[in-house]
């Protein structure tokens, strides 16, 4: 611990003598927040999973570092330090001009609305990210390492546009060999003045890979789970936002096509370690098992579909217009819901206890909040979701209550 300390003050010290050298050149800033969150119990007529007790913790401390050192070249440094400290993201981009720009390093590749952002979180509705980015059940990975982009006028509409090619972060072939490559890509036009902005992203693995993780380590890093042999899958989808006066609409919808082969040994290592619903049983080794889950009974071919959708309205109350006038209020409502026919409920095992505990792997997740802004650097966010899902044939949920009061510096 004292060790990460000093490395904090160096880099601290380091960066304030780079402010005071080349202040119009280089941004030192970052995100902190305290988060609490209490989940509820779940109970139907056969089955109970005790929720708990809530407790407070430190969901984000970031600081960015973004230096222009030319009017072509620009470095961006990303340092997180909540449970250890990590470098989250680190690149540099050389700009031939604005319609093209290629970047280098560990970024978060640019799929939809929200994954380079999810650091930033005063800076947008809600709390907790999409279901497909959420951290166990990720539908692909977050990162990449090298990405070309730029944008053009079309117009009076604009043009994003963005492609990664990269090596399968995270991921590992079962037999041992490199990994191979994919594509990422992410288009997006924004019309009517930047108040409604259309796109289109689309991930697609070359060839079939192994997961990020392997049996027992925790769920994966990207969309692979690990009791897989091998795994070619693609991720397409598209998106939106409107604004209209005070009101922000989002809506998303993904889906994510899987050819996969399952590793024999891994799936009678989860009957035996795992307790696993009649649904994933049959879904192992079909509906007419002998009931000794060898190896020769599983069914090794495993095509599926993982789908993902949510939609996000939020109504900004300007602080002038709310009593005292002490800060902007923005009530919000959401809506999210989550399928994966294959995942179990045991995170230690590659699964998530979302959809993993449903009969059919499918989950929904209404939220109500409201987010409290005294000043534009500064966030008091309040809310609480219902899991919706079937458990045994019986339609059940369960509800989580969240506070997260967030700053920028």
């Amino acid at each position: 611990m004292k060790k990460c300390r000093n490395l904090w003050l160096t880099m601290l010290l380091c960066t304030s003598v780079g402010v005071g050298y080349a202040q119009k050149d280089f941004k030192l800033y970052g995100y902190a927040s305290l988060y609490f969150e209490k989940v509820g119990t779940m109970s139907n007529a056969s089955s109970e999973v005790k929720g708990d007790p809530g407790e407070f913790d430190y969901a984000h401390l970031n600081v960015m570092m973004q230096s222009n050192i030319s009017d072509k070249i620009k470095t961006y440094f990303n340092l997180s330090g909540v449970s250890r400290l990590e470098a989250r993201n680190y690149w540099g981009e050389y700009a031939f001009n604005d319609k093209l720009k290629i970047r280098v390093g560990k970024m978060y590749r640019r799929f939809g609305q929200f994954n380079e952002l999810l650091d930033a979180i005063p800076t947008y509705l809600g709390m907790e990210p999409p279901e497909l980015f959420d951290g166990d059940h990720l539908m692909l990975p977050r990162t990449g390492k090298i990405m070309l982009h730029g944008g053009t006028a079309i117009g009076k509409n604009f043009l994003n546009y963005s492609y990664m090619l990269d090596s399968d972060e995270n991921m590992r072939i079962s037999n041992g060999d490199e990994a191979t490559l994919s594509h990422t890509w992410d288009l997006n036009m924004s019309l009517l003045n930047d108040n409604l902005v259309v796109g289109h992203s689309g991930y697609v693995a070359n060839e079939a890979n192994g997961s990020s993780v392997a049996l027992g380590e925790g769920s994966p890093n990207a969309g692979i789970l690990p009791w897989m042999n091998s795994d070619k899958y693609n991720v397409l989808g598209g998106y939106l936002t409107a604004k209209f006066n005070n009101i922000t609409l989002k809506g998303a919808y993904w889906v994510a096509h899987h050819k996969a082969v399952r590793d024999t040994g891994a799936i009678v290592t989860l009957v035996q370690n795992t307790t696993l619903n009649n649904a994933q049983i049959e879904n192992f080794f079909g509906p007419n098992y002998s009931g000794s889950y060898t190896g020769a009974d599983v069914i090794t071919n495993a095509d599926y579909v993982v789908s993902a959708f949510y939609v996000r309205l939020g109504y900004s109350i300007p602080k002038e217009k709310v009593p005292l006038k002490f800060a902007e209020i923005t009530p919000y409502v959401f809506i999210d819901g989550y399928s994966n026919p294959e995942t179990i409920a045991s995170k230690t095992w590659g699964g998530d206890n979302e959809a993993g505990v449903a009969d059919d792997g499918k989950f929904y997740k209404p939220t109500i909040g409201i987010a409290i802004r005294p000043s534009h650097n500064m966030a008091l966010k309040i809310d609480g979701s219902s899991h919706i899902q079937k458990i045994n044939g019986e339609t059940v949920n369960y509800k989580e209550i969240r506070i997260d009061l967030s700053f920028m510096f």
